[in-house]
């Protein structure tokens, strides 16, 4: 199949190529392949040449759709702003909220407490717990404000796998939808997840890059050639061997080459090409732009404790929640008698907005 080929640039081709549909249009087996280039006499064995390295294709030759025009290349993503949120909603002013009265501690609290501190501890007792007498408890308490948000980002880029002579889906079928109008939920909110689309309606039939549409690529192993030389006997032919006088040596024939000082080659069984592993032997790869979906949880903390706690402690310690929210996009706290929760509430709210004005808030609590 001849083809007027430039590296690095793809040649569109009608669809269908590429043997019959659903099978290679090259296996192994079918031969020894006489390349160009290939070296007159065998080469020393190569095993380090067993996968060629194809890089990347250019897209420049794909079609290009509307909303699409800064796809990133093949192996690459290119972030996508999302579509503006209305943060009015964030600031707006929420209903009053009954807060919670912070609890106080009693005696035979304490006591149990106690009595759990020992059972950790194997060397402490616990008879003295009962004979305690509390002269004064003195309760203090500390706020631990949390603000936790779950982002979405979006990038696009090319893939391409194999054609292997399937029905495609171009543009010619349907309109290719904006980026951000593209159905994706996570599996749950507030947890890291990855998730992977092909956009409908950019299927794009294309010639092998690797292979330039010929479904094989040469055997680096043996540099095309289909033999190596013998390891045996180093391309001699004949191997020597002390006879029972052990001052003399017998040549023989080598027996691993038969004498012809070449072996086939391992990797490509002497035809000196193997399937391309671009397309697996189809000639033709179908490429698609894929869009790329990352859900994220974003968390920020603020404490506010008068002990001399660390605040890993308090973050780490149970507590009763006095108030909670959930929403597309929270309220900043505005109507706690303690002003510092107040304006911490807004600046992490703020923060938020942002620190993460590359994603798209879809839940915050």
């Amino acid at each position: 199949m001849p083809l007027d080929y430039q590296p690095g640039v793809f040649l569109p081709t009608p669809y269908g190529g590429g043997g019959t549909r659903g099978h290679p249009s090259f296996k192994s087996g079918q031969g020894a392949f006489k390349w160009d280039d290939m070296p007159e006499f065998a080469m020393e064995d190569n095993p380090g040449g067993d996968v060629p390295f194809f890089g990347q294709p250019s897209p420049k030759e794909l079609p290009s759709f509307k909303g699409y025009e800064d796809v990133g290349g093949f192996g690459q993503e290119f972030p996508l702003s999302p579509p503006q949120q209305d943060y009015k909603l964030s600031h707006s002013e929420p209903e009053t909220v009954n807060f919670e009265n912070e609890s106080k501690i009693s005696e035979k609290e304490c006591k149990q407490l106690l009595y759990e501190f020992a059972s950790e501890h194997t060397c402490y007792g616990k008879g003295f717990i009962e004979k305690i007498d509390f002269e004064k408890i003195l309760n203090t308490s500390a706020l631990h404000y949390t603000l936790e948000s779950c982002t979405e980002s979006r990038s696009i880029g090319y893939i391409y796998n194999p054609y292997r002579g399937e029905d495609i889906k171009d543009e010619k079928l349907g309109q290719v939808p904006d980026p951000w109008s593209i159905e994706c939920s996570p599996d749950e909110y507030f947890t890291n997840e990855n998730k992977k689309i092909i956009v409908p309606f950019t299927d794009s039939i294309q010639i092998c890059y690797g292979c330039i549409g010929k479904g094989f690529v040469k055997c680096l192993r043996c540099a095309g050639k289909g033999h190596v030389i013998c390891g045996s006997c180093g391309g001699s032919g004949r191997t020597k061997r002390y006879s029972s006088d052990p001052h003399k040596q017998v040549t023989d024939r080598c027996t691993k080459c038969s004498g012809s000082g070449n072996t086939g080659c391992l990797k490509c069984s002497a035809e000196g090409r193997t399937t391309c592993g671009i397309c697996n032997g189809y000639r033709q790869i179908k490429c698609n732009i894929q869009l790329n979906v990352k859900f994220q949880r974003r968390k920020s903390h603020y404490i506010i404790d008068n002990s001399d706690l660390p605040n890993k402690l308090v973050k780490g310690a149970k507590g009763i929640v006095i108030f909670q929210q959930t929403l597309p996009m929270v309220c900043p706290v505005s109507n706690y008698p303690l002003e510092e929760i107040k304006v911490n509430s807004r600046k992490l709210v703020d923060e938020h907005l942002e620190n993460f004005k590359n994603e798209r808030i879809i839940q915050q609590v």
